[in-house]
């Protein structure tokens, strides 16, 4: 799975970092970077959370990590 650039740009269009949002989240940094490496996809809850954090739709996040 290559790294999820859309990911990446809602978040800096936002935060200045991801550590910023991961803490803003309850998550450790390293939790976010697996998922915006591409190494992991988010659970069912994690886009729900991602959703929440960044103001947009929970369809908005999965459609990120769909093919």
């Amino acid at each position: 799975m290559a790294k999820v650039k859309p990911l990446r740009q809602l978040i800096y269009g936002q935060f200045d970092s991801e550590a910023a949002f991961a803490r803003s989240l309850g998550w450790n940094r390293q939790k976010l970077n697996r998922i915006t490496n591409g190494d992991v996809l988010p659970s069912v809850k994690d886009v729900v959370e991602l959703a929440n954090g960044l103001g947009t739709t929970v369809d908005s996040i999965a459609r990120i990590f769909l093919p």
